[in-house]
């Protein structure tokens, strides 16, 4: 950043940089919000006690973000010159000047300049190992950053937050919290979702928030929850056939595509058409048809040949 200058000469003698004297950087306040400012006043002093008019003088800040109104000053018949400074960076910063001596450069320097996060906008959302998918029922963390509207961590804040998904079946460790100052602006929480798509975790408080999009997939095949059916239980032999549906499906019930089954049964009673084994489609489903070829009672079972 370019430091603001002011252009001064003076022939009134060295200047006096004891503070208790009248040379000194005032600021005021001392303490403000990011994006607020602080006016800035540098008072020089002469050894006899009378104020200098018209010395150069340079200001920089210890952040080199934050910003003076101008860049040109002269000092007043009372040694004053005076601007301010605006801040969007939270922390700690020294406004220092530089003035010009013709016995030396001076140096003068501030007291610190506290620089506090605004007020939350938004909230950033952040997954372990930057992940973008999930198993159904797999725990993840999650962190939670409050941030104002210059991307300051929000570690003043006391707002209470909500936590909340679009899955219905999501468990998540803390859905609501009051931030507090051991907090910085984070919190980690655990969440598992549990229904597949794509699902979002969401962070509000009152009208503001922010959402984060995780995609669950299918976790393993379940016996429990996946049906094999038929849509007949007697067939006439030669003339009849049946339907025979199965539904592959995780222990939460999300449906399991591309998933490879295979019919078991005693091929003397009869013929699966297309043919014995079989992809599920996308909604976990795949029918087959089972021709009869022999009076009698067989047994079919469905394996699963993906996860065995």
């Amino acid at each position: 950043m370019e430091p603001s200058s002011l252009n001064l000469t003076t022939d009134q003698g060295p200047i006096y940089t004891d503070k208790a004297n009248g040379t000194a950087i005032g600021i005021s306040p001392n303490s403000i919000k990011a994006g607020e400012s602080s006016d800035v006043t540098v008072t020089l002093a002469a050894e006899n006690e009378t104020y200098i008019r018209n010395r150069n003088i340079t200001l920089y800040s210890s952040v080199g973000s934050d910003k003076f109104l101008s860049s040109t000053f002269a000092t007043n018949d009372s040694g004053i010159a005076a601007t301010s400074i605006s801040a969007t960076v939270a922390g700690n910063r020294i406004i220092s000047a530089k003035v010009a001596d013709p016995s030396g450069d001076i140096w003068l320097e501030s007291s610190i300049l506290s620089v506090i996060p605004n007020s939350i906008v938004s909230f950033d959302i952040a997954l372990a190992n930057k992940r973008a998918s999930s198993l159904a029922g797999e725990e993840f963390v999650v962190k939670v950053t409050a941030k104002d509207s210059f991307g300051n961590t929000a570690s003043n804040s006391t707002d209470k937050i909500n936590i909340s998904s679009t899955d219905p079946q999501a468990s998540l460790s803390i859905t609501n919290h009051q931030l507090n100052v051991n907090d910085n602006g984070s919190l980690n929480l655990k969440a598992a979702l549990k229904t597949t798509g794509d699902q979002k975790i969401k962070v509000s408080l009152g009208d503001i928030s922010s959402e984060r999009i995780i995609t669950v997939l299918a976790s393993g095949f379940s016996a429990n929850t996946s049906s094999f059916s038929s849509d007949k239980n007697k067939l006439i032999v030669d003339k009849d056939k049946a339907i025979l549906s199965i539904k592959a499906r995780d222990q939460y019930g999300n449906p399991i595509g591309e998933k490879e089954v295979f019919i078991a049964f005693d091929g003397e009673y009869g013929k699966v058409s297309p043919f014995a084994s079989g992809k599920t489609d996308m909604n976990g489903s795949i029918s087959y048809d089972f021709n009869p070829k022999k009076i009698g009672k067989t047994a079919l079972f469905a394996i699963n040949v993906t996860d065995s």
